[in-house]
């Protein structure tokens, strides 16, 4: 717990290096802690490390290989480095995982949506869309975003495409955490996240 901690209020000084490095002990002290994970996980898409956050989401499917958010992450991470053929196979496999409900899915939809669009695969992005309802929010942004085929920018940021958003909340078996895009912290966890 000390050296998650430590992380957090690192990134709250902005000290990215050091959270970065504290999340690492967390992790080697507790493997097992799925938070601790996702920690690791945050405090390198804000150090802007991509190949280390796509090797630390690996290193999280080695210990749990249906950690859903792992899959999602490794995926952004993955995209964010234009290596987008890998990308989409783990916003698939992570979609077709068969305990994930319909909102958990959709929201990892609207995630690789949103991958399609920031490199302009538009084809892939509206059948992505084809399974949700159109006049949902989210969707209609989306598919206006094809509508428009706005060219994709010359180099992927946090900015231009950022990171999906940790909607965590407790169930009856510990903190449960979901993905969902960017554009969708609607709620108070998210937002914090």
């Amino acid at each position: 717990e000390a050296p998650a901690s430590g992380a957090y209020r690192a990134l709250g000084e902005f000290q990215n290096d050091d959270a970065v490095q504290l999340a690492r002990k967390a992790v080697a002290l507790a493997p097992d802690t799925q938070s601790h994970r996702l920690l690791l996980l945050t405090t390198l898409v804000i150090a802007n490390r991509m190949a280390d956050g796509e090797a630390a989401a690996t290193d999280a499917l080695v210990q749990d290989d249906e950690d859903t958010n792992a899959l999602v992450m490794r995926a952004y991470f993955r995209q964010r480095q234009l290596k987008t053929e890998l990308a989409n196979k783990d916003f698939d496999e992570a979609m077709m995982q068969d305990w994930l409900d319909d909102t958990q899915r959709t929201g990892i939809r609207l995630v690789a949506t949103d991958a399609a669009l920031v490199v302009g695969n538009f084809e892939r992005a509206k059948a992505l869309l084809a399974p949700l309802a159109a006049d949902d929010k989210a969707v209609a942004l989306r598919l206006k975003q094809i509508a428009e085929r706005e060219a994709p920018p010359t180099e992927l940021t946090r900015a231009s495409y950022p990171p999906p958003n940790m909607d965590c909340h407790l169930t009856p078996y510990g903190s449960v955490c979901d993905m969902k895009p960017a554009d969708e912290a609607n709620t108070a966890s998210a937002k914090a996240y």
